[in-house]
């Protein structure tokens, strides 16, 4: 189930009423892909993808749609997604940055755990570190 994702991943949490609350980081996530959702055509802060897949698997179930296609259409429709991220970053790190002042400095004050951990497109190294607990800044 979708929302029971959300929590988790620290998007929402249950309120008082048991009803779903946005925490800061589902607002901030939301509002970076609704800022380049019209011109994408694409908001990932809806469900359509999903629903598209999942209808799509009930066609396969059916004997309507083979499983090649659907691997093939999700394999498309998921690089289009990361593209679009990837493109639009910026408008992610801006909404991010609305939401949680101060982060890019705690970040970037916070221990090294692993120095060259994973390369970006660009070519440059970027390095792991950790802030919260056993790293500076106090979480």
């Amino acid at each position: 189930n979708h929302t029971k994702k959300t929590q988790p991943r620290h998007y929402a949490s249950k309120n008082a009423d048991g009803r779903l609350e946005p925490s800061k980081l589902g607002v901030a996530l939301v509002e970076g892909y609704q800022r380049f959702a019209v011109e994408e055509g694409l908001d990932l802060s809806k469900p359509a993808l999903r629903a598209q897949m999942e209808q799509a698997m009930t066609r396969i179930a059916r004997g309507e749609h083979s499983r090649q296609q659907f691997l093939a259409d999700t394999l498309a429709a998921t690089h289009r997604c990361y593209a679009a991220l990837e493109r639009h970053a910026p408008a992610i790190d801006a909404a991010l940055g609305q939401h949680f002042v101060g982060a890019p400095d705690r970040a970037r004050a916070a221990p090294v755990r692993r120095a060259g951990f994973s390369s970006c497109r660009c070519g440059a190294m970027l390095d792991l570190r950790a802030n919260g607990p056993g790293g500076a800044g106090g979480g």
